[in-house]
């Protein structure tokens, strides 16, 4: 992605004096005409490497050779991996007809990750830089007003918002007859090739504007029912976009059935991270069906074919896992899992690195499982990791709990173990995002470093035996 980014400004540059100086360059039309092949671009840099230089500099003229080639290599890997040769298209649109005024994008088309990606130039034209100083908020309609807790209207940085939804000049229009904006020819762009690749998922990057534009952009896509979910969104160096609302908006809780609603104590809904519940939901393109004939969910799918496997093996105990996002899918896989009659129990997840997944009702129904034996949570992390420590707070004024036995590593070869049940203040402390702070944050995230901490405790949590504890747990719940 970070490849793509950099590659948006020598292109238009390229492409610039392509268009208006045709004679500087052996044979331009490969560059100007869509779709851009990977193959064919870099023949055209190759033929035209001095003159390049000559124009854009050594530095770009390095960078977009190098970021080209691993491209080449990726698809002529994947294809030789599959015994297939996929399309080599690499830009399917370029549009910058008009860049002095109007903003710059590529849509991508990466067949070896199965994404259509969505990709904004930064900061170059003088209008860019106008656009970048138009400090003022405009409010906008919230296009997630209907949620719960959601506002009626967000607050979005007025140059990023105005350059978007800028009128196109390409004649497209609405069926008022009014013209379309950039965002609307740019979002139908992108569900054509969607269309074309139902199994692909849409992504958007950018650097500086860029970013700023893909992240308005990466929002306003993902509120939208047409795009299949969820859509990805790497900024790189993003400004500020939006305020209060706009982030409010961006992440919140859901509320969802309680599967452990019948039972004494517990309420009717849980509040849960919206993203990673939407992942787990999402309908699959499989084409499986539930009895009334709608798709079933990625969960559906995959406990479907787990309860295959347990069938064939009675014996056998459910076990998931997973890192990071992996480990929030999986917590939220395994407590949905424990509460259904079907599954083998105890249900046993072990997570690395997990961010908070949902409230305090999910974490009261959560000890319910673990006390009835039904579920056993062990929920691994890094000190200094800030991963596990976020998001402390969903922007529709839901506060996130963590929940199971938290096993806490140490670089000194140790480690400290609690069950997360209560509030206690020497664990609040531990798990704050002060307490936190490192200059180097996403190394202590990095798997590696988990592999190295837990080898280093290796011995002492061999003694240990999960049954032995989750028992201790359930009957200190009794007394």
């Amino acid at each position: 992605m970070l490849d793509l980014s950099l590659l948006m400004y020598p292109i238009a540059d390229l492409r610039h004096y392509a268009r208006n100086e045709p004679e500087t360059f052996r044979d331009p039309n490969g560059l100007l005409e869509d779709p851009i092949v990977a193959g064919d671009f870099v023949e055209f840099l190759s033929e035209n490497a001095q003159t390049i230089t000559d124009i854009i500099g050594k530095r770009k003229s390095t960078i977009l050779n190098q970021v080209l080639e691993t491209t080449v290599s990726r698809r002529n890997t994947t294809a030789k991996q599959q015994k297939r040769r996929h399309p080599t298209a690499f830009l399917e649109r370029f549009s910058d007809g008009n860049s002095n005024t109007q903003l710059v994008y590529a849509i991508a088309i990466d067949r070896a990750r199965k994404r259509v990606i969505v990709c904004f130039r930064g900061t170059v034209s003088t209008e860019d830089k106008l656009r970048d100083i138009q400090f003022r908020m405009e409010r906008i309609p919230n296009p997630l007003k209907d949620m719960e807790g959601q506002p009626e209207t967000l607050r979005i940085h007025k140059g990023f918002y105005d350059y978007l939804f800028y009128p196109t000049t390409s004649g497209e229009t609405r069926e008022d007859g009014t013209p379309k904006s950039k965002y609307e020819r740019i979002l139908d762009q992108t569900l054509v090739f969607l269309k074309q690749n139902p199994d692909y998922k849409l992504f958007v990057t950018g650097h500086s504007l860029g970013a700023a534009l893909g992240s308005l952009f990466s929002f306003l896509a993902a509120a939208d029912e047409r795009t299949p979910k969820p859509v990805t969104c790497i900024s790189i160096a993003s400004p500020f976009v939006g305020g209060r609302h706009f982030r409010r908006a961006h992440h919140c809780l859901k509320r969802i059935p309680n599967p452990l609603k019948d039972m004494e104590g517990q309420p009717e809904t849980l509040r849960i991270h919206k993203g990673f519940y939407d992942y787990l939901f999402y309908p699959t393109t499989s084409g499986e069906t539930r009895e009334d004939g709608t798709p079933k969910s990625k969960y559906e799918r995959i406990l479907d074919q787990t309860l295959v496997f347990l069938k064939q093996n009675p014996d056998y105990k459910l076990f998931v896992t997973g890192h990071s996002l992996g480990a929030a899918l999986g917590s939220l896989f395994s407590f949905l899992a424990a509460a259904d009659e079907r599954t083998p129990k105890p249900v046993t997840c072990i997570s690395i690195a997990s961010p908070f997944v949902g409230g305090r009702h999910f974490r009261r129904a959560h000890h319910l499982l673990e006390r009835t034996k039904k579920l056993q949570y062990v929920r691994v992390q890094n000190s200094r990791d800030i991963v596990p420590l976020v998001p402390p707070v969903a922007w529709n004024f839901g506060l996130y709990k963590h929940v199971g036995l938290e096993i806490k590593l140490f670089p000194d070869a140790r480690y400290e173990m609690v069950y997360t049940q209560g509030n206690h203040t020497k664990r609040i402390w531990g798990n704050s995002l002060f307490n936190n702070l490192s200059l180097n944050p996403i190394k202590k995230h990095s798997p590696l470093v988990y592999d190295d901490r837990l080898e280093a405790v290796r011995n002492d949590l061999e003694r240990l035996y999960l049954h032995d504890i989750f028992e201790e747990i359930a009957e200190n719940a009794r007394k």
